[in-house]
């Protein structure tokens, strides 16, 4: 705030949050129509969108790894706390036990990521970059400096890092902004145009798979808890101003990357 200057009242707040929502809107309504999904993909295609998304799958995993560890009790030994009581610990612990241990047909137990994986192999889509990060992982501290050293597109490199950014701050209306607004508000419509331009065989049903469950499980009922979850972690005006510039940059992130994958894919 400037020196000298008033706080802003209530009006001006809810006109912030208003704008905030409008650019929200704006930004998911351009993921929607992107030119990335207005015909159908080839197989070529749907490899390369898959290298770069991937990146976005995992991405998420831990953004809701970092809700988790914000919302619900770890310590031991275990005591309860608000949201054992508000129903925000049973929601994220449903969203975990899906994410992380969803029961597919034809598959069994597995995680969302992994299916992800699955599908890649079965379309022959090259998983190094993502393997090599994981691998990596699992015998080092995370480092910024990993995602820079890999072969994937800037854009990507921006998104995930951001993602990363944010499930490590320790800062629940970021990471609830990021989480809600930048995925589970989005998903479901922006995955119902992808499948559109994917055409069903055995090599794509890994793909279709996934990309389904979410839009069911986002769209029946992820989608609308999560805004409960918006409005419970954000009980400030200062809250929901860094949820919404979390969740707009999310998506503007994104764009930036649906942008560079059109580019390359020659698509106009």
């Amino acid at each position: 705030m400037v020196a000298g200057s008033s706080p802003a009242g209530p009006t001006e707040n809810m006109d912030s949050l208003d704008n905030y929502k409008k650019e929200i809107e704006e930004l998911k309504q351009s993921l929607a129509s992107h030119r990335l999904f207005s015909s159908t993909l080839n197989a070529d295609q749907v490899r390369q969108f898959m290298q770069s998304h991937i990146f976005s799958v995992w991405g998420f995993m831990s953004l809701l790894k970092g809700l988790q560890s914000g919302i619900t009790v770890n310590d031991i030994p275990w005591m309860p706390n608000q949201n054992t009581k508000n129903g925000l610990t049973n929601f994220i612990n449903e969203i975990v036990l899906c994410e992380e241990s969803d029961d597919i047909d034809d598959i069994g137990y597995i995680s969302h990521f992994e299916i992800y994986l699955l599908a890649m192999d079965k379309m022959n889509a090259d998983a190094s970059q993502i393997n090599l990060l994981t691998e990596r992982l699992k015998s080092e501290e995370y480092d910024k400096n990993f995602i820079d050293e890999l072969s994937i597109y800037d854009e990507v490199k921006d998104f995930i890092k951001f993602d990363l950014d944010i499930a490590l701050s320790g800062n629940l209306p970021k990471i609830v902004g990021s989480f809600t607004l930048g995925r589970e508000k989005v998903i479901p419509n922006m995955f119902s145009y992808i499948v559109a331009c994917i055409e069903y065989n055995n090599s794509t049903k890994n793909l279709l798979t996934y990309l389904k469950r979410h839009i069911n499980i986002d769209g029946d009922r992820h989608g609308p808890l999560s805004i409960k979850l918006l409005d419970t972690i954000c009980d400030t005006y200062e809250a929901y101003e860094l949820a919404y510039n979390s969740g707009i940059t999310s998506l503007q992130l994104r764009l930036k990357v649906w942008d560079r994958i059109a580019c390359e894919l020659g698509i106009d």
